[in-house]
């Protein structure tokens, strides 16, 4: 415990940076949109040379490895063209978003019916949220520029509590003089 109490800071200093990570994005949602479409195309370029690598060397032990050869490589070809036009990667994650929210919304409404236990309040609840989130997500699906500054917000949210959350960590880390 003494070695984390040693620095409690780094806890206060990311909390400080998450804190103008979530101002920044919410003072500027379109480029922190561009952004989380730049890091998305990056990472699956680099997943996609992971998995050629990675089938290239298993090929003499694996039957089936152009499988992984072809994922990757169409892995690859999905990166390079997320990463040829940003503008149009950000412009299609309000659309995966919402639907990803339709789905789940739908999900949660017909668990309340098909769970018969718990209290009729509870399955009330869970019937008006499976409900809200059908059209929150058809909200988001159906205009581009709300559902992206939804995401941004909905970031910015959870920089700003992550960081607040981390500069309470590292305050109480710290050592009593």
């Amino acid at each position: 415990m003494e070695k984390i109490q040693k620095y409690w800071w780094l806890n206060v200093v990311r909390g400080i940076v998450l804190l103008i990570l979530a101002f920044f994005v919410f003072g500027h949602p379109v480029s922190a949109i561009l952004g989380l479409s730049l890091y998305i195309g990056i990472s699956l370029l680099f997943i996609g040379f992971s998995i050629i690598a990675v089938s290239l060397m298993v090929r003499k032990e694996f039957d089936n490895w152009g499988w992984g050869l072809a994922g990757g490589i169409l892995e690859l070809m999905f990166a390079l063209v997320l990463l040829s036009n940003p503008v149009l990667t950000a412009a299609s994650l309000p659309i995966i978003v919402g639907f990803w929210i339709i789905v789940n919304g739908v999900l949660t409404f017909v668990d309340v019916f098909t769970i018969k236990q718990g209290n009729s309040s509870s399955r009330w609840l869970g019937g008006l949220s499976g409900l809200f989130s059908v059209m929150i997500g058809f909200i988001i699906t159906n205009d581009e520029l709300t559902g992206m500054l939804a995401i941004t917000y909905w970031m910015s949210f959870g920089f700003l509590l992550s960081g607040i959350n981390n500069i309470s960590l590292g305050l109480k880390l710290r050592p009593k003089n």
